[in-house]
């Protein structure tokens, strides 16, 4: 299933997903952070013998940067994508991704460069 069944075919929800996507993955980290610190009070409480260890807040960080830095070029790329346009014979402009975006007009393509 492709995400366009979700998201539509609209561009700038596109792009907005595309945005989006790397927030995702630290917000994970994050979320998983505090339920291992969760876990670990409930595990001591129910039984306080047990060896479980929440995650540690620097090696949390650490991961964090870690994937931020291996999807550094992605989010480059995406970055630029409202600035790659292509000429058409009429002389107007449309995105390379998007060819049915036309550069520099009102719509979608301000959208794109305002996110």
């Amino acid at each position: 299933i492709s995400y366009e069944c979700f998201l539509g075919s609209k561009a700038a929800w596109k792009y907005s997903f595309r945005c989006i996507l790397p927030i995702f993955f630290v917000c994970n980290i994050v979320l998983v952070y505090f339920g291992s610190m969760v876990v670990v009070k409930i595990v001591k409480f129910q039984s306080p013998g047990t060896m479980f260890k929440a995650w540690d807040p620097d090696a949390t960080l650490n991961t964090s940067g870690q994937i931020l830095q291996a999807l550094f070029i992605g989010v480059a790329a995406i970055v630029v994508v409202p600035l790659q346009c292509y000429p058409h014979p009429n002389g107007l402009k449309s995105l390379s991704q998007y060819p049915e975006v036309l550069c520099f007009h009102e719509g979608d393509h301000i959208m794109l460069l305002l996110f």
